[in-house]
Parts: structure tokens; C-alpha cells; sequence
């Protein structure tokens, strides 16, 4: 299991990976490289809250249509088990 900045980072990683605002063109200069930290953040306590998949992709889900009005995020089930792997 990862710890402090090694696991912060590594979520961050999986967080650009499932990409849900589908920004991950580097040559884009309008695209943030941190628009996800507040998730990741939120994906952190939700872990150091003992949270089972499911109450991840719940909350990954909820938090982006919530934060970017996305109805039909993609789906946030590989990522979690994933990110239940850190």
C-alpha cells in the first residue's frame, strides 16, 4: 500500500487515466494539468475512510456530474478496483 505523496500522485495517475472530461491532449494550453486534484483529494479521504469499490465509483461518479454537469461520465468500475490496489 502507498502512502503520502507516492499515493497522492498514483491517484492522480489512474484519475487522468479514466479522463472524464476527456482532456488529456498535451498540446491543448487550455486543458489544466490539475483539473482532477480536488477529486483525487476527495478519492483519498474516501480510501482512508475504509471505502469498498462501489462507494468509490459512487462517489467518482457523483462528483464529476455534480462539479462538470457530465450525465454519462464513463464508467469509473476499473479504475476504482484499481485504485482499491494502491
Amino acid at each position: 500500500m502507498l502512502s503520502g505523496r507516492r499515493r497522492r500522485q498514483a491517484v492522480r495517475e489512474l484519475l487522468r487515466e479514466w479522463n472524464p472530461l476527456e482532456d488529456n491532449d498535451p498540446s491543448n494550453p487550455h486543458v489544466a494539468r490539475d483539473e482532477y486534484d480536488w477529486l483525487a483529494r476527495g478519492i483519498e479521504r474516501e480510501l482512508d475512510d475504509g471505502a469498498d469499490a462501489r462507494r468509490l465509483v459512487t462517489y467518482m461518479t457523483n462528483a464529476v456530474q455534480t462539479r462538470y454537469g457530465l450525465n454519462d461520465p464513463p464508467s469509473a468500475d476499473p479504475i476504482a478496483e484499481r485504485l482499491l490496489n494502491l
